[in-house]
Protein backbone atom coordinates (compact mmCIF):
# COMPACT_ATOMS: atom_id res chain seq x y z
CA UNK A 1 0.00 0.00 0.00
CA UNK A 2 1.03 3.79 -0.24
CA UNK A 3 1.89 6.03 2.03
CA UNK A 4 -1.64 8.03 0.98
CA UNK A 5 -3.45 4.60 1.66
CA UNK A 6 -1.93 4.13 4.81
CA UNK A 7 -2.93 7.88 5.49
CA UNK A 8 -6.40 8.00 4.91
CA UNK A 9 -6.73 4.70 6.59
CA UNK A 10 -5.42 6.08 10.05
CA UNK A 11 -7.10 9.18 9.48
CA UNK A 12 -10.72 7.34 8.52
CA UNK A 13 -10.38 5.06 11.46
CA UNK A 14 -9.15 7.90 14.29
CA UNK A 15 -12.30 9.87 12.96
CA UNK A 16 -14.41 6.65 13.46
CA UNK A 17 -13.23 6.29 16.73
CA UNK A 18 -13.42 9.93 18.00
CA UNK A 19 -17.14 9.92 16.96
CA UNK A 20 -18.03 6.68 18.69
CA UNK A 21 -16.50 7.94 21.74
CA UNK A 22 -18.02 11.38 21.61
CA UNK A 23 -21.78 9.72 21.05
CA UNK A 24 -21.02 7.44 23.39
CA UNK A 25 -19.95 10.02 26.07
CA UNK A 26 -22.67 12.77 24.64
CA UNK A 27 -25.36 10.03 25.11
CA UNK A 28 -24.23 8.88 28.58
CA UNK A 29 -23.06 11.43 30.93
CA UNK A 30 -25.37 13.07 33.07
CA UNK A 31 -25.21 16.89 32.10
CA UNK A 32 -24.42 18.39 35.01
CA UNK A 33 -21.00 16.83 34.86
CA UNK A 34 -20.41 18.70 32.23
CA UNK A 35 -18.77 21.17 33.75
CA UNK A 36 -16.42 19.07 35.07
CA UNK A 37 -15.03 17.16 32.92
CA UNK A 38 -14.47 20.36 30.93
CA UNK A 39 -12.31 21.50 33.70
CA UNK A 40 -10.68 18.24 33.89
CA UNK A 41 -10.24 18.40 30.03
CA UNK A 42 -9.05 22.16 30.27
CA UNK A 43 -6.57 21.24 33.08
CA UNK A 44 -5.26 17.75 31.71
CA UNK A 45 -4.62 19.81 28.56
CA UNK A 46 -2.95 23.39 30.14
CA UNK A 47 -1.14 20.56 32.40
CA UNK A 48 0.63 19.15 29.13
CA UNK A 49 1.18 21.88 27.57
CA UNK A 50 2.78 24.33 30.24
CA UNK A 51 4.90 21.12 32.32
CA UNK A 52 5.61 19.33 29.37
CA UNK A 53 5.75 20.75 26.22
CA UNK A 54 6.47 24.53 26.51
CA UNK A 55 9.53 22.92 29.05
CA UNK A 56 11.49 20.72 26.17
CA UNK A 57 10.50 23.64 24.09
CA UNK A 58 12.54 26.11 26.08
CA UNK A 59 15.36 23.95 26.44
CA UNK A 60 15.59 22.95 22.68
CA UNK A 61 15.40 26.17 21.66
CA UNK A 62 17.88 28.07 20.07
CA UNK A 63 15.60 31.25 20.64
CA UNK A 64 13.20 30.83 23.41
CA UNK A 65 12.19 34.38 23.94
CA UNK A 66 10.98 33.95 20.34
CA UNK A 67 9.13 30.15 21.27
CA UNK A 68 7.60 32.31 24.34
CA UNK A 69 6.60 35.42 22.51
CA UNK A 70 4.61 33.09 19.61
CA UNK A 71 3.21 31.10 22.74
CA UNK A 72 1.84 34.62 23.99
CA UNK A 73 1.18 35.68 20.36
CA UNK A 74 -1.21 32.26 20.16
CA UNK A 75 -2.81 33.40 23.36
CA UNK A 76 -3.98 36.71 22.53
CA UNK A 77 -5.12 35.51 18.78
CA UNK A 78 -7.56 33.26 20.17
CA UNK A 79 -8.42 35.49 22.98
CA UNK A 80 -9.04 38.50 20.52
CA UNK A 81 -10.91 36.12 18.20
CA UNK A 82 -13.13 34.54 21.49
CA UNK A 83 -14.18 38.25 21.98
CA UNK A 84 -15.01 39.36 18.40
CA UNK A 85 -17.25 36.66 17.57
CA UNK A 86 -18.98 36.07 21.35
CA UNK A 87 -19.10 39.53 22.56
CA UNK A 88 -18.69 42.35 20.03
CA UNK A 89 -20.91 40.11 17.23
CA UNK A 90 -24.92 41.93 16.93
CA UNK A 91 -27.23 43.05 15.57
CA UNK A 92 -28.85 45.56 18.08
CA UNK A 93 -29.59 49.32 17.53
CA UNK A 94 -29.96 50.84 20.38
CA UNK A 95 -28.25 50.16 24.55
CA UNK A 96 -31.72 48.96 25.57
CA UNK A 97 -31.89 46.44 22.96
CA UNK A 98 -28.32 45.48 23.60
CA UNK A 99 -28.94 44.95 27.39
CA UNK A 100 -32.16 42.80 26.64
CA UNK A 101 -30.24 40.62 24.36
CA UNK A 102 -27.35 40.38 27.10
CA UNK A 103 -29.76 39.53 29.73
CA UNK A 104 -31.54 36.95 27.69
CA UNK A 105 -28.21 35.42 26.83
CA UNK A 106 -27.56 35.05 30.68
CA UNK A 107 -31.03 33.68 31.56
CA UNK A 108 -31.19 31.04 28.63
CA UNK A 109 -27.51 30.36 27.75
CA UNK A 110 -28.41 30.93 24.42
CA UNK A 111 -25.55 32.37 22.15
CA UNK A 112 -27.58 32.29 18.63
CA UNK A 113 -25.00 29.37 17.21
CA UNK A 114 -21.44 31.37 17.77
CA UNK A 115 -20.10 29.14 19.68
CA UNK A 116 -20.98 25.89 17.28
CA UNK A 117 -18.92 28.14 14.85
CA UNK A 118 -15.92 28.41 16.90
CA UNK A 119 -15.68 24.70 17.51
CA UNK A 120 -16.86 24.17 13.87
CA UNK A 121 -13.63 26.12 12.59
CA UNK A 122 -11.19 25.27 15.69
CA UNK A 123 -11.43 21.46 15.24
CA UNK A 124 -11.41 21.39 11.25
CA UNK A 125 -8.12 23.44 11.74
CA UNK A 126 -7.15 20.72 14.57
CA UNK A 127 -7.80 18.11 12.25
CA UNK A 128 -6.21 19.09 9.00
CA UNK A 129 -3.08 19.98 10.88
CA UNK A 130 -3.35 15.99 12.56
CA UNK A 131 -3.61 14.90 8.91
CA UNK A 132 -1.00 16.72 7.50
CA UNK A 133 1.24 15.00 10.62
CA UNK A 134 0.41 11.43 10.46
CA UNK A 135 0.59 11.72 6.55
CA UNK A 136 4.27 13.26 6.81
CA UNK A 137 4.90 10.34 9.18
CA UNK A 138 3.84 8.16 7.05
CA UNK A 139 5.92 9.60 3.79
CA UNK A 140 8.78 9.68 6.09
CA UNK A 141 8.30 6.08 7.57
CA UNK A 142 6.36 3.56 7.68
CA UNK A 143 7.79 3.19 11.68
CA UNK A 144 7.75 6.48 12.69
CA UNK A 145 4.47 6.83 11.72
CA UNK A 146 3.48 4.42 14.45
CA UNK A 147 4.44 7.02 16.49
CA UNK A 148 2.38 9.98 15.75
CA UNK A 149 -1.04 8.10 16.10
CA UNK A 150 -1.88 4.87 18.08
CA UNK A 151 -4.15 3.35 14.71
CA UNK A 152 -0.77 3.24 12.58
CA UNK A 153 0.94 0.47 15.02
CA UNK A 154 -1.47 -2.08 13.94
CA UNK A 155 -0.30 -1.31 10.52
CA UNK A 156 3.23 -1.13 11.23
CA UNK A 157 3.32 -3.88 13.37
CA UNK A 158 5.13 -2.91 15.88
CA UNK A 159 4.36 -3.24 19.49
CA UNK A 160 2.55 -0.53 21.76
CA UNK A 161 4.93 1.93 22.80
CA UNK A 162 5.15 5.14 24.57
CA UNK A 163 7.09 7.85 22.32
CA UNK A 164 10.68 7.86 22.97
CA UNK A 165 11.79 11.10 24.93
CA UNK A 166 15.06 12.74 24.94
CA UNK A 167 17.46 12.95 27.79
CA UNK A 168 16.66 16.43 30.22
Amino acid sequence: MTALAYTVIACVLGTAVSLALAAFVAFRVNANWVPTLVSYAVGALLGAAFLDLLPHIFRESRHPERSAAFVLAGILVFFMLEKLLLWRHHHHHSPQEQAEAEEEMRHTGHDHGRTGWMIVFGDSFHNFTDGVIIAGAFIADLKLSSRTSPFPRSLAGSPRSSPSRRPA
